[in-house]
């Protein structure tokens, strides 16, 4: 496969991801916990790298793109294993430590609340959704997994 594949795959992957979260979170009500938003963000930047990355035709720019696409997969999956293991902990692990980011943005100037927010998620501990058997957090894992070896295959692709 061609570079170009593998970056319109890391594309839709990302797009795919994105919308599911929001679409499951509207049908169910759910309210995203503060590791759920930074995965979703991880995810949309992913997306816009996997979007140079196809556009462009420099060879030089492809390969930073990738670089980061392979760096930002890492994170993020980093993050949904952390999560994963909260999950997995229940609510012992973090119940109710911290306020949501809506709530911070009114009350705090945007770097305290960014600051905050991050340093404290709220209960990212609970399930409120499971498909087959994995929460959204496990899918955000494979999903980042998935990046990772797409960003991989693309870096050693011929152009």
């Amino acid at each position: 496969m061609k570079r170009r594949s593998f970056n319109l795959l890391g594309l839709l992957l990302c797009v795919t991801v994105v919308c599911a979260g929001l679409v499951i979170a509207a049908v169910k009500g759910l309210v995203p916990c503060s590791l759920c938003y930074l995965e979703r963000t991880l995810f949309i930047v992913l997306g816009v790298l996997f979007l140079l990355s196809q556009v462009t035709g420099n060879r030089i720019f492809n390969r930073i793109c990738t670089a980061f696409i392979l760096f930002f997969s890492a994170v993020g999956a980093s993050f949904a294993t952390w999560h994963v293991f909260l999950q997995e902990q229940g609510h012992t692990a973090q119940a109710n430590c911290g306020a949501s980011l809506q709530y911070l943005l009114k009350t705090l100037p945007l770097s305290e609340a960014i600051s905050h927010f991050m340093a404290s998620p709220q209960d990212c501990g609970i399930v409120d959704w499971k498909f087959l058997g994995l929460s959204m957090a496990g899918y955000a894992l494979i999903a980042f997994a998935i990046n990772f070896t797409i960003g991989f295959l693309a870096l050693r692709a011929k152009d």
